[in-house]
């Protein structure tokens, strides 16, 4: 069986978080106006009718229903209803999630990479293990930091996920190519200090 490797963002139940489908006026203020989520040009709400959704995707994705069992109920009342939101051009292409409670859109997620090789989880379960011993010994309270910056022919993008007086450190480094593009060289987890911190 193939492990299957998702990078995305979520719009939880309770929370107001969405993929960044337009600039915040004020992207350090956390607004308690839900932020929709969008899959190519359909933006979605948390509380949108579950038929405006589904017809909405319908249009451009193709919908998986994942609770087949409750299908053959004319009116399930209160049972949560989930679907599969896939390409229409590539069947085994999953961009997303979308989940109803009461017919209301509840839940929703947007992939934003996918791998199902072994480095890939790998890495994967390494990110997993920094952020679980960090929580661990340091609490969950956490602030994330994105730096870019271009070194010659390399280009380093880094996330610093910020534990009080220690950090985890995931940082890309792509190389550029003859023809102008940039290629992924390699990929490095690691836990740091704060340079700020007090000893």
């Amino acid at each position: 069986m193939k492990v299957l490797l998702y990078v995305a963002i979520v719009v939880m139940v309770q929370g107001s978080v969405g993929l960044p489908a337009t600039a915040q006026e004020k992207p350090d203020a956390v607004s308690s106006v839900p932020c929709p989520i969008c899959f190519s040009d359909v933006c979605l709400k948390k509380g949108m009718p579950e038929a405006q959704v589904l017809e909405k995707l319908a249009g451009s994705f193709r919908l998986v229903h994942l609770n087949e069992s409750q299908a053959l109920d004319p009116d399930p009342v209160t049972s949560e209803q989930s679907y599969l939101v896939k390409d229409k051009l590539d069947s085994g292409k999953t961009v997303g999630v979308v989940s109803f409670v009461d017919h209301r859109l509840s839940w929703a997620s947007g992939a934003w990479g996918y791998a199902d090789d072994q480095k890939a989880t790998l890495l994967a379960a390494t990110v997993y293990s920094l952020i679980e011993h960090l929580t661990r010994e340091r609490g969950t309270a956490a602030s994330v930091e994105t730096k870019h910056s271009v070194q010659g022919r390399l280009s380093v993008d880094q996330i610093k996920i910020i534990f009080g007086s220690k950090e985890a450190l995931i940082t890309i480094v792509k190389q550029k190519e003859p023809n102008g593009g940039w290629a992924t060289a390699e990929v490095h987890v690691d836990e740091a200090m704060r340079e700020e911190s007090d000893p």
